[in-house]
């Protein structure tokens, strides 16, 4: 990604749910597709939506270290912290 695109830790949480998502359903796609043609593409839009949740989770996890290091996790509780534009 070559924008900086400021998301906090709800909204990453949101993206990586819909890529979570997206990889299922194309999972599920490519065991039913029958054209090994079609399921070659099918795979390589898989190969890219695991390559983009990888990197959510990467961010969330740097988020989650950052809320450790600043002290906002506190017993298991995340306190809401969005960062200033």
């Amino acid at each position: 990604m070559a924008r900086d695109l400021r998301l906090d830790s709800d909204e990453l949480e949101q993206v990586a749910d819909l890529f979570r998502e997206q990889k299922c359903d194309r999972d599920d796609e490519i065991a039913r597709m029958q054209n090994s043609a079609l399921r070659l593409k099918l795979q390589q839009k898989l190969g890219l939506v695991e390559r983009i949740l990888e990197r959510v989770e990467e961010a969330r996890a740097m988020l989650w270290q950052s809320f450790t290091y600043r002290g906002l996790v506190r017993k298991g509780e995340v306190h809401r912290y969005r960062s200033r534009s």
